[in-house]
């Protein structure tokens, strides 16, 4: 209970730690707040563990391995429930886990009943968990100056084992990171329009809209062609695909082979899936 109090309190109310040297004051208090809830849950499970240990000392072998044993299933049930779950899911199933704990520790049968039926409650309940516990990135990160503009339109959004992967479109952006940084000054050609994509809210990148052959020119007279003109043909291998356009880059540089690895799985999914065609999202 206690670890679904502290986020359904913490998920709305972010605190940027950019602000600490501007407003050191308030900022210190949220993050003392944010440490003394996020803390309940660990104290309360700390002593689930201690107590045990401490009522049967002989056995302390036998109970750090259960320990261990269980510590190692949470952390694969963690990386089951975010691949095919969400944030908000594994938080009530992870309380779920707690409340069945809890109901080992009960001492009287009835005890045992109340907190299993209420744990298996929580875990029923896990798959609308969404609809309750909110994760709001704060203003400093890209997301979250997005979502402060009425043309903001969220378009996806899947949770991993890596991390929080959301496609959105802020209006018709078309001067947005490649289009403003590296380009000749003297480009005034089309530039298309784009998407964001975002990991944990910010660190992300954007997708260009690709309709035909002239849709990334602006790469003709931008810095990223600097490698293609020291080789013809080149076989490619994009480390990190993020919004695509090192892969257009070099398939416009006519490269012999181009290869793309990425560390985001739903990143590849969403490049190579026309479900959100770009034309429609950002209209």
């Amino acid at each position: 209970m206690c670890l679904l109090v502290a986020m359904a309190l913490l998920g709305p109310r972010p605190i940027d730690p950019s602000l600490l040297m501007t407003a050191p004051l308030s900022t210190s208090i949220g993050l003392l707040g944010y440490f003394t809830a996020v803390g309940v849950p660990f104290f309360f499970a700390g002593l689930a563990i201690a107590t045990p240990l401490t009522a049967y000392p002989e056995q302390a072998n036998r109970l750090y391995a259960a320990d261990l044993l269980g510590a190692g299933l949470g952390c694969a049930a963690a990386v089951a429930s975010l691949t095919w779950g969400d944030g908000p899911g594994a938080l009530v199933m992870c309380a779920s886990v707690f409340g069945f704990a809890a109901a080992l520790y009960a001492t009287t049968s009835r005890g045992r009943a109340l907190l299993g039926s209420a744990a298996l409650a929580t875990a029923a309940l896990s798959p609308f968990a969404d609809r309750v516990f909110e994760f709001t990135p704060v203003e400093s990160k890209a997301m979250g100056k997005a979502m402060t503009r009425r043309a903001f339109k969220p378009i996806y959004q899947q949770w991993s084992p890596i991390n929080r992967v959301d496609l959105y479109s802020a209006g018709d952006s078309r001067r947005a990171w490649w289009a403003t940084k590296g380009i000749s000054e003297s480009f005034h050609g089309f530039r298309p329009r784009t998407l964001s994509i975002q990991y944990d809210g910010h660190n992300g990148t954007h997708v260009h809209e690709v309709v035909d052959e002239n849709s990334m020119q602006m790469l003709d007279s931008h810095l990223l062609r600097a490698p293609y003109l020291l080789l013809d043909r080149p076989d490619v291998l994009v480390i990190g695909v993020g919004g695509g356009i090192d892969v257009q880059n070099a398939l416009r540089r006519n490269a012999k082979s181009v290869v793309g690895v990425d560390l985001q799985p739903i990143t590849v999914e969403l490049l190579c899936s026309r479900a959100v065609p770009a034309r429609e999202a950002s209209e």
